[in-house]
């Protein structure tokens, strides 16, 4: 079957959907279990899947997204846009993607290329060649967790702030507590004095209890900086690879096999 204007868009609620054809241009395909896709994609393509994802053509076009709940193994991927909640493998090549994983990628097998647009992974990536002979801008973030290092970072400013405030009111405390001791210190200003107090007790709470949220974030952490980019043949320059919040842009190419990761807050080149 070939998805076309004779077919129409396809809902389908079953164990496992094939589909022998292409899916031509602007059609939509939403399937609560498997889908397993024989053909490839026109642009303006819709893919919705519950389940597995197997697709043994080219999934293409700027306009086209494609979002699966399960695994999904894919023969290549051009100018798309593609979102995997388990693991991605890819048969050929990553080209020009918008391509977002919450397990990990393997391109391990034909051509095993990725490079242009950018390609996101929660775990580890692994792939034969990253970018091309023509430098061609591309980004591999593996260990990839932007809400948890955005929460991270707004907790750290928010600890920062809290920290200048306390040193505000101890000054303020101090000030009044010698007041007191020399008897200087007068019925207004003695209220005055509680209330700065008070403000010191509160916002000395919030603090402990931000950082401890920090510590239980930096540990999450801990797990995603672990990851890493593992590339069997060769680098080619253009190339910015990511491990968590540190990035590393490749200037000269480097031969495989080599692993990049995250060692004393910096990206490490080593030989695998």
């Amino acid at each position: 079957m070939t998805l076309c204007f004779s077919v129409g868009n396809i809902d389908f609620i079953g164990k496992k959907l094939t589909i022998k054809g292409d899916v031509k241009f602007g059609f939509k395909v939403r399937v609560k279990g498997d889908l397993e896709l024989y053909g490839g994609t026109e642009n303006k393509v819709l893919i919705e899947v519950e389940g597995n994802f197997l697709c043994d053509g080219i999934i293409r076009g700027e306009e086209t997204k494609v979002k699966v709940k399960g695994k999904a193994e894919v023969k290549g991927v051009e100018h798309a846009k593609l979102e995997v909640l388990g693991d991605l493998v890819v048969k050929n090549y990553l080209i020009f993607s918008e391509t977002f994983v919450s397990g990990k990628i393997e391109a391990n097998a034909g051509k095993g290329i990725i490079y242009g647009g950018v390609v996101k992974a929660c775990d580890v990536i692994e792939a034969k060649i990253l970018g091309n002979e023509t430098h061609t801008s591309t980004k591999i973030l593996a260990g990839y967790q932007p809400e948890l290092i955005d929460d991270y970072l707004r907790k750290i400013q928010q600890s920062i702030l809290l920290e200048e405030t306390l040193n505000k009111l101890k000054v303020g405390i101090e000030l009044g507590e010698r007041l007191k001791k020399e008897k200087n210190l007068t019925p207004e200003k003695q209220k005055i004095l509680e209330k700065i107090q008070k403000q010191y007790e509160l916002y000395s709470k919030e603090l402990e209890e931000l950082l401890q949220q920090l510590k239980i974030i930096k540990k999450e952490l801990s797990l995603y900086k672990s990851k890493f980019i593992k590339v069997q043949e060769k680098v080619y320059p253009g190339v910015m690879v990511g491990i968590a919040d540190v990035f590393y842009t490749v200037v000269e190419e480097i031969p495989g096999p080599i692993i990049f990761s995250l060692e004393n807050g910096k990206i490490n080149i080593q030989k695998s």
